[in-house]
């Protein structure tokens, strides 16, 4: 039977911190050299209830409810791909178990919310401050945005003056690979998924400033 076992270490006033631990089968045999790989479940609030009762050497029973200790308790081996040689399926194991209790759908439909409303934020903030200087589509789906400049605007210079102000923008050399061929536009593809609505408008700011020479 697999099993997780209570486990502490001293802190420096004194107390133990508890944990539970786990190791495979095997592990402490005699002559036994072989090598294994460590997962540490660092648990917030919610896993110990948010009880406050529960403070250095208390008991930690209830962490096994989640995390790589529910699939211990539920009796997997915890196998690892370790060094090209199968030695467990946790992976797959810890997959089907996000899939049955829904967190991974839960997870999806959270991020979907959160990256549509980046997407249309940033749309609009293009759209009303840098609308004279380049051109774009909303895209249907990814996390970029790609903006065609106004002719006669080089990404190369915009990129330059963006730098010298703290902004990291693309130069757009790298989207075509006929370095010798003449483009009519210069474009730049604008990641929208990381930024919140601060940061965005804060990023745009700047952009239009490194772009005020080309009013």
């Amino acid at each position: 039977m697999h099993k997780m076992l209570p486990s502490g270490l001293p802190a420096s006033n004194g107390d133990s911190i508890p944990f539970l631990e786990y190791k495979p089968a095997g592990h402490d045999v005699p002559g036994n050299t072989r090598k294994y790989p460590l997962i540490i479940f660092l648990h917030g609030g919610g896993e110990r209830n948010n009880n406050p009762n529960i403070t250095a050497g208390s008991p930690v029973w209830n962490i096994q409810n989640f995390g790589p200790s529910r699939l211990v308790s539920l009796g997997y081996k915890m196998d690892f791909t370790w060094n090209g040689q199968v030695d467990t399926q946790l992976l797959e194991e810890a997959t089907a178990e996000l899939l049955r209790t829904g967190d991974i759908s839960r997870h999806i439909k959270k991020s979907y919310r959160v990256y549509q409303a980046r997407l249309e934020n940033t749309c609009r903030l293009l759209s009303e401050h840098l609308r004279e200087y380049l051109t774009f589509d909303q895209p249907n789906g990814g996390l970029a945005i790609w903006a065609m400049y106004r002719q006669g605007i080089s990404a190369g210079a915009v990129a330059r003056n963006a730098g010298k102000l703290g902004l990291k923008l693309s130069d757009g050399s790298n989207y075509f690979f006929q370095p010798n061929v003449s483009q009519p536009h210069d474009f730049i593809r604008i990641g929208y998924s990381s930024l919140d609505e601060r940061e965005m408008a804060a990023a745009i700011d700047i952009w239009k400033r490194a772009l005020s020479p080309f009013a």
